[in-house]
């Protein structure tokens, strides 16, 4: 399923143009991996002199998180534009501030999904397109610490208000791992 998905994303960013004059040159790091460690919410100097360095030499870098978009050119402000973004876990990816390749979850199959977690007062649910993270908060911090990260957040009143495609459900319970089961089984 990786290599599917890296070709997936490979090929993305082939049909956007990501070449040089000697062939097709890329890097891609996961940011909250081994190559990239993001511990401050900041990228170091030296990363960012890496990434102009490497787009003088032909070659694209691509930062992969499971971040959003908003969150990762807010992070890279000063290369976005030298760079390809491959965000939310792989679901979108993006170059020169185009959504290149995307992989949609069926909406009926998305909002069973999310009902079904939101049904557990102690969660909070996070649904992600490609350009905001919807939420129906049921705490203010909830939304503070999406806003804080540098995502781009829609608040709704209803699921069924979500008014694009989306990629991603997440949730989140303060405290962390649950400890018991939920009403969704895990």
């Amino acid at each position: 399923m990786k290599n599917i998905k890296f070709l997936t994303i490979f090929f993305a960013l082939l049909l956007a143009g990501c070449t040089n004059i000697d062939g097709i040159l890329y890097s891609v790091d996961d940011l909250n991996g081994s190559q990239i460690a993001i511990l401050d919410n900041s990228v170091s100097e030296e990363m960012f002199e890496m990434i102009r360095e490497m787009k003088q030499k032909g070659i694209i870098f691509a930062a992969a998180s499971g971040r959003q978009y908003h969150n990762l050119k807010k992070l890279f402000a000063p290369v976005w534009e030298d760079m390809a973004f491959i965000c939310e876990n792989g679901a979108a990816v993006f170059y020169e501030d185009q959504l290149i390749a995307e992989q949609v979850v069926p909406k009926e199959e998305l909002l069973d999904l999310v009902y079904m977690i939101d049904a557990d007062e102690r969660t909070e649910v996070a649904l992600s397109s490609p350009t905001t993270t919807y939420v129906r908060p049921k705490t203010k911090e909830f939304v503070q610490q999406l806003v804080d990260l540098g995502n781009h957040v829609t608040i709704l009143e209803e699921w069924d208000d979500v008014t694009e495609p989306c990629v991603k459900v997440a949730w989140y319970e303060k405290g962390g791992v649950l400890t018991e089961p939920t009403a969704f089984g895990i």
